[in-house]
């Protein structure tokens, strides 16, 4: 018995305009997309790209299902197939991205991703078994495709993944309110409602790629405008956030510095890699300023960190901290230079002083351990 004709036009007109939105939203933000140097955007693309194919091919499963010559009942167990490996890749190229965007491209994010992918991989060999024993989905002798008990894994992992997400995000953003602006709801929203609907109510009606397109379109919306506040270099907040919100109110304590050395990296070893220096430098400061307020790259190479508390102590303790780590870090890295920077800090009161206050403040003060640097350090300075 061939399927519903009403189906299968549903289904055409959902995930062709799943494709249409798609392939317009990726050319729209191709700039963004097409960024290279930030692990979020480029696992944003992969996204983009599945939905693309897994919308086709879910198109593919809806004209295939009961044609019954060996041609569509091949194209029917592939297409369905391929559509359940979209169903368990999906969800580690979501948190690959909510990683890499909240925490940055380090060891520990990329040990929880390699563990997804060993789940993903397992259930991708349960699909290719599927094929000689239906335990997820099987076609009759009409080529019909019915679902068996095994499919509710699949619904089983996606909601666990998505659950985790939330609460990873949330426990993130309690943390640390002023380094990502992403709202989660835009992507899980519109994919979560559709997944389940289609999986536990409404088969024959497709609405998972098309929910699947509305998500990533909201997703992008909100990098792009995420992308004002947003060193595009280094990952970390810029000068426009400081001036273009509201963040600098509550914040009553302050770190500016600035690498010794950059000009020294930049003309001996190169731009490229004194952008790299840049941006192990900003990874370092937004690492310690993720518990108490934001990391800020002001200009340059000047950087801030600033707190929401309003304590010296706290200030001096960031800073040694600070020097710790670039000496960690000095200790691990093979580069054939050093991070080093001066530093200043101090407490203010965002009533009574204007960010440009503050900036002159600190900046006398960083100016001054400048000074003791290059007094020890004659080799690297910047009149050379």
């Amino acid at each position: 018995m061939q399927g519903s004709t009403l189906n299968v036009s549903a289904a055409l007109i959902a995930d062709l305009m799943a494709i249409e939105l798609l392939i317009i939203a990726m050319y729209c933000g191709r700039s963004l997309l097409l960024t290279k140097t930030r692990k979020d955007l480029q696992a944003i693309r992969i996204l983009f790209i599945g939905a693309i194919a897994m919308a086709f091919f879910d198109l593919l499963a809806f004209v295939s299902d009961g044609r019954t010559t060996p041609f569509w009942e091949f194209m029917n167990m592939a297409s369905n197939s391929i559509n359940y490996l979209g169903n368990c890749w999906v969800p580690v190229g979501w948190l690959t991205f909510l990683k890499m965007h909240l925490y940055g491209d380090n060891e520990k994010t990329r040990k929880f991703i390699r563990n997804y992918v060993v789940i993903s991989s397992l259930l991708t060999v349960v699909i290719a078994a599927n094929i000689f024993t239906p335990i997820i989905f099987s076609i009759n002798r009409n080529n019909v495709y019915q679902r068996e008990w095994g499919s509710y894994a699949f619904v089983f992992y996606l909601a666990v993944c998505m659950t985790y997400s939330i609460w990873d995000y949330f426990r993130f953003k309690h943390k640390n309110r002023n380094i990502r602006f992403f709202p989660i709801g835009v992507f899980l929203g519109p994919i979560t409602i559709g997944y389940l609907l289609q999986m536990l109510f409404f088969y024959g009606v497709s609405l998972s790629w098309i929910s699947m397109a509305f998500s990533m379109v909201a997703t992008l919306l909100s990098l792009q405008n995420e992308s004002a506040f947003v060193d595009q270099l280094t990952g970390i907040l810029n000068r426009n956030f400081l001036y273009s919100t509201t963040v600098f109110r509550k914040m009553h304590g302050g770190i500016m510095c600035d690498l010794n050395n950059f000009k020294y990296i930049n003309d001996t070893f190169g731009h490229k890699e004194g952008d790299n220096a840049l941006e192990q430098f900003a990874g370092i400061l937004q690492h310690l300023a993720m518990e108490h307020g934001c990391a800020v790259r002001y200009a340059g190479d000047e950087f801030f960190i600033f707190t929401t508390e309003s304590s010296f102590s706290l200030l001096v303790d960031l800073n040694e901290r600070l020097k710790n780590e670039l000496e960690n870090y000095n200790a691990k890295s093979r580069k054939p230079y050093q991070l080093l920077c001066s530093s200043g800090y101090g407490t203010f009161d965002p009533k009574k002083e204007s960010i440009d206050d503050v900036v002159r403040k600190l900046d006398a003060k960083m100016y001054t351990d400048k000074q003791h640097f290059y007094a020890e350090h004659g080799e690297l300075s910047r009149r050379r």
